[in-house]
């Protein structure tokens, strides 16, 4: 089917197409596309022009291959009118889409986990500062005993039994129930064992240096796991900075109970203060570990906690409330700092409850 053109063309080349200039027929230009080159044929009795009628020749082969379109532009390339130049038609590229927000992990990991340290060292200077009484000590004592219980009863158990509670009715971990359970008493017995019966007879600052050593290990592996769980809720943007907040709580208020135990065993101030920077980097190091792993076998995870959550319990109960008690102060006094540091406990997880690693 041919093309009707009704407005004259210009020049050389619509002259030779349309006709000459006061020449009014109306010429019938039919394109031919076989062979791949564009054809123009005049109507009966006109010349026929083979090739760009804008170049002025026919186009040569592309170098590289280009996609044919079925139809009218069977040819390699479409003709562009109003230019030299031909442009080839060649498909759109397939482009991944861009990832959404919160499939990866944010760029303010390294401020987090900065924060992380300092508000965690800033939390186990402050038992540091001067020279503490041995009444200020036993109050020390108190807050960090109900605050070891709080820690116990009201974040570690019931973290325990949601796991427990979660594996029971499924035949193939019926017989991992009462792992954590196992290992937090094995946890407890093993710091009295080693208390009662290898440090019976040695004196009672060997006693507070053995607890706090304990102590030191089961936080180092609970505020490890910790900063794993702080991992696992990063993507979340509106929930990071919660948590980050209720784990700066937390920490800040283990490493206060730490750094009373460092004063009770006697460290000096230069040791125990290496000894909270290392404390201090385990949460961040654990945040960065959860952020290039994918995920921590769910049995260890547990198990580690239930050993750290039976040595915490003894701290509390075996060694500091009795450290607390054997002065001369009112016990009233002293219970209601051990309730106070249990509030606080509870108020924290309560408020800022933390994620499970």
């Amino acid at each position: 089917m041919g093309v009707l053109i009704a407005t004259p063309g210009r020049g050389a080349l619509g002259a030779e197409l349309y006709g000459r200039p006061g020449d009014h027929r109306r010429s019938r230009i039919t394109p031919d596309l076989s062979g791949g080159c564009v054809s123009y044929r005049r109507g009966p009795g006109g010349a026929s022009r083979r090739g760009d009628p804008l170049a002025g020749r026919c186009p040569a082969p592309a170098a590289a291959p280009t996609a044919r379109v079925p139809g009218l532009l069977a040819g390699p390339g479409v003709p562009r009118r109003g230019g030299n130049s031909e442009r080839a038609f060649s498909p759109p590229r397939a482009t991944m889409p861009p990832p959404s927000a919160g499939e990866h992990m944010p760029d303010s990991v390294p401020i987090i986990a900065l924060a992380l340290f300092a508000l965690t060292f800033l939390g186990g200077v402050l038992p540091l500062l001067g020279r503490w009484s041995e009444r200020g000590l036993h109050v020390l004592a108190a807050l960090s005993a109900g605050l070891f219980l709080g820690l116990v009863f009201l974040h570690l158990l019931p973290e325990l039994a949601g796991h427990g509670g979660h594996a029971h009715g499924h035949a193939e971990s019926a017989g991992d129930e009462k792992l954590p359970w196992i290992c937090t008493l094995a946890g407890f017995l093993l710091l009295f064992f080693v208390e009662k019966l290898w440090l019976e007879s040695r004196s009672r600052r060997d006693h507070h240096r053995a607890v706090w050593y304990a102590s030191y290990v089961g936080l180092l592996i609970h505020t490890a796991f910790t900063g794993l769980g702080l991992a696992a809720v990063l993507p979340n943007e509106h929930m990071r900075w919660v948590f980050l907040l209720a784990i700066v709580a937390h920490k800040g208020s283990e490493a206060f109970s730490l750094a009373t135990l460092m004063q009770l065993a006697g460290l000096g101030r230069a040791r125990a203060l290496g000894y909270l920077a290392a404390y201090a980097a385990v949460a961040p190091a654990g945040l960065l570990l959860g952020v290039a792993v994918e995920a921590v076998d769910p049995h260890m995870a547990l198990a580690l906690t239930g050993v750290a959550c039976g040595t915490f319990l003894y701290v509390a109960v075996c060694d500091l409330l009795p450290e607390v008690f054997h002065g001369e102060e009112p016990g009233w006094q002293k219970a209601a700092w051990v309730v106070l540091g249990a509030l606080v406990a509870g108020a924290i997880q309560t408020l800022l409850p933390l994620p499970h690693a």
